[in-house]
């Protein structure tokens, strides 16, 4: 059985091939993802639920805070419905003024969210505030 040699410029030839094969075929899949997520918006904001007004939107979220307010993370479910929910509850400053301390994420993300609005602000037990 002979031992089949390639020289270092086939190699390479047949590496640089593979690469543009792959990177044209990258190409193509982040053409559909794209193609995919602009269809899927446009289904999305089709539906009657995604063109209420942002005024009804927000007597809604303001509803779910006050039914919510021990479980303020539970607010994150608005923003999961559709684009349009999403917009309007995120830039909605009431919706983020319950600040509680004992995750540093969560309250730094209601602290950008409520603008400048009143806070009322939950510290844990063991905080040296108290």
């Amino acid at each position: 059985m002979a031992a089949v040699t390639t020289t270092p410029d086939l190699s390479l030839n047949i590496h640089q091939n593979h690469a543009k094969i792959r990177a044209e075929i990258d190409a193509q899949v982040a053409a559909l993802k794209a193609q995919i997520i602009s269809l899927l918006f446009a289904r999305n904001t089709s539906i009657p639920i995604a063109l209420l007004p942002a005024e009804v939107l927000e007597k809604i979220f303001q509803f779910f805070k006050t039914m919510q307010y021990k479980e303020p993370n539970k607010l994150l479910t608005l923003t999961w419905v559709c684009s349009h929910w999403r917009m309007v509850a995120l830039n909605y400053g009431r919706l983020w003024t319950y600040v509680d301390c004992t995750n540093a994420r969560w309250a730094g993300e209601c602290l950008q969210r409520s603008r400048s609005l009143p806070l009322t602000v939950q510290l844990p037990a063991q905080s040296p505030v108290l």
